[in-house]
């Protein structure tokens, strides 16, 4: 079921871009990276009433593990940027091959508390071949 809801998130990614992309066009980038967020707030506070959640803070989370936030806003404002530019497509693909780069270098050296993997020359390779692709996409 969790690699159906891998899919179903790419899925809603490029989906969010093209929204995204589109209010950017309107309210430019700073205005619409506010209301995006602001919308996604207002959201997760709806799940959060409706399933009786709360919020609360455990003071054994690492601190670097509330960068999510800035990380996220940062994420969604390149986006913005880049999409109008480039088109949804492209900037998808670039976004997951930079995933792919980026989640490969801290597994290897099991940074940021992820599970140390080995890469392997089967990720090597899978890797060279995503790269290659995304190469000729962007021909």
């Amino acid at each position: 079921m969790n690699y159906l809801y891998a899919i179903l998130c790419g899925t809603i990614v490029s989906l969010m871009s093209i929204f995204n992309g589109q209010l950017s066009a309107i309210t430019g980038s700073y205005l619409s990276t506010v209301i995006i967020h602001l919308s996604g707030l207002m959201t997760v506070i709806m799940f959060m009433l409706a399933t009786r959640q709360s919020i609360k803070f455990n003071k054994e989370t690492p601190k670097f593990a509330y960068l999510g936030g800035v990380i996220g806003v940062s994420t969604t404002l390149f986006q913005v940027i880049a999409v109008g530019s480039i088109g949804t497509a492209a900037m998808t693909a670039l976004s997951l091959l930079g995933q792919m780069c980026t989640s490969i270098f801290l597994e290897q050296y099991g940074l940021l508390g992820v599970t140390k993997q080995e890469l392997t020359l089967a990720k090597f390779v899978g890797l060279v071949i995503v790269a290659g692709g995304i190469g000729v996409m962007m021909l």
